[in-house]
């Protein structure tokens, strides 16, 4: 298949961007902090190779009984969500990208080479398999009879979720240049809404997959296609019937779902998961400043830049606390209400590349080295 776009690790992309390393943004040291909160660790263990390429989002899948994992090598396995024993491990020959998801006693991640699969929850044995044109970034999303799933081709699919055949695609197209990240997809009832790299949001009937309506989140500006890069590469939230989406060198939207009529929008550069209530939205940006703005106009509430250049990788919500892993493996809790961090753990020196999974009470963190651990916050 011949390439269309050139798709860079976000570490190099940062550093094109930015010019010389002495501007590339330091990390900040840990800053000193009044523990708030306490956090307890459950379990560790080891899920294999972890993740071995940028922008590859490979998260645990999470039940009531079992926890889940793949690595870039394509060893797939289950463990005991309440003690982190091993339950079955399987070798298998796909390279992992993104995933899993866990829905209706199946396994479904997406792979480098483009593969979207599925696999049984109870074995790990693959049940189907589907190729699609570009390589998978965002895990894929599942609802009822549906699953929909992104690939870097700028082609949103929707697929029959018990045996993969096809309903319909949707090319979403491609500019010149484009982030090694991807944005997953919204899969509704009745409707399937998409971020793309060329900065466009938009609306898919779930039947057909023709477009409901279509909005433009990002405008690319400057000379240079690196100063274009406006991916909605970050995924995007749902709070009532308002839509929110964030561009990489572009603005953080708040939309009406129902029409997709803007009610505010404010700055905002970032690649990373945002997380969306009924008050407030909050989001780390490409520098790893985290901020909230007021849900009803986008007046922002608090900045915290003490993690800058710590590379976060995107938020999680526990209660009243926001959570965020950082390139050394710390994963850093925030009070939500003020921005004011009130306590810190590591989980995996190699790293945090993606954003913690939090399940009924339970927070689980997968480091970039294939560590994953459990924690419960008091």
């Amino acid at each position: 298949m011949k390439l269309r776009t050139l798709l860079v690790p976000l570490a190099a992309l940062l550093l094109v961007a930015c010019g010389d390393k002495e501007e590339m943004l330091a990390p900040s040291p840990l800053p000193d902090f009044a523990p708030a909160v306490a956090i307890k660790r459950q379990w560790t263990a080891d899920t294999g190779a972890g993740i071995d390429v940028a922008g590859a989002r490979l998260v645990p899948a999470v039940t009531g009984q079992a926890v889940y994992a793949v690595d870039g090598s394509g060893l797939v396995s289950a463990r005991d969500r309440a003690d982190g024993r091993l339950l079955w491990r399987r070798k298998t020959g796909f390279a992992f990208s993104a995933g899993p998801v866990v829905a209706y006693g199946q396994l479904f991640a997406g792979t480098r080479e483009g593969e979207l699969v599925a696999l049984s929850a109870d074995s790990g044995e693959v049940s189907w398999q589907a190729q699609l044109g570009g390589e998978v970034l965002a895990p894929p999303v599942v609802e009822g009879d549906a699953l929909v799933v992104k690939a870097t081709d700028g082609r949103v699919s929707l697929f029959e979720r018990a045996d993969g055949k096809l309903r319909w695609v949707h090319d979403g197209g491609l500019p010149p240049l484009s982030l090694r990240a991807a944005s997953r997809p919204l899969l509704l009832v009745d409707g399937v809404v998409a971020g793309l790299p060329s900065g466009m949001l938009v609306a898919l009937d779930r039947a057909t997959g023709q477009p409901v309506w279509e909005r433009r989140v990002g405008e690319p500006s400057g000379k240079s296609e690196l100063d274009r890069l406006v991916d909605v590469a970050g995924d995007i939230e749902l709070a009532g019937n308002r839509l929110y989406a964030a561009t990489f060198q572009g603005r953080l939207v708040a939309l009406d779902l129902r029409n997709g009529q803007f009610a505010w929008q404010q700055p905002l550069s970032t690649w990373q998961p945002l997380v969306a209530g009924n008050d407030d939205v909050c989001a780390v940006d490409a520098d790893s400043r985290l901020q909230c703005w007021r849900a009803e106009d986008g007046v922002v509430l608090w900045r915290l830049e003490s993690l800058l250049g710590r590379q976060l990788a995107g938020l999680a919500q526990y209660g009243p606390w926001l959570l965020a892993g950082d390139y050394q493996g710390w994963l850093h809790v925030i009070r939500r209400a003020d921005g004011v961090i009130a306590g810190r753990v590591r989980v995996d020196r190699d790293g945090i590349a993606v954003a913690p999974v939090v399940d009924e009470g339970t927070v689980f963190v997968l480091g970039r080295g294939g560590k994953l651990a459990a924690f419960t916050l008091e």
